[in-house]
């Protein structure tokens, strides 16, 4: 995709980093991430996190416990991090939609 190595496209990959695309003018974001994600690392939003703090941007992340990318299942009922994804967003969106 990027024409070469991961370590030979170093600067490509920054440029496609989210961390670089954030600014003043981003929306409000809510942000999921499994501590046990090994596709995305958490530290990939950590990243995120310090970026859009620096610009003056929303941005709230929420790490799950023992959950892996695909929150442990999705948003299939009955997972744990299904439950705290869902009751998590509805606080949030609640929260940013009535200022």
């Amino acid at each position: 995709m990027l024409g070469g190595a991961p370590d030979q496209r170093t600067l490509e990959l920054q440029a496609l980093s989210p961390a670089e695309q954030v600014d003043a003018q981003a929306p409000p974001t809510l942000v999921f991430v499994g501590d046990q994600d090994t596709f995305a690392p958490a530290d990939g939003v950590t990243t995120l996190q310090a970026r859009a703090r620096e610009v003056g941007a929303q941005i709230t992340v929420v790490e799950v416990p023992f959950a892996g990318h695909m929150i442990d299942g999705g948003l299939i009922n009955g997972y744990a991090g299904s439950q705290l994804v869902r009751t998590t967003s509805l606080a949030w969106l609640t929260e940013v939609l009535e200022g």
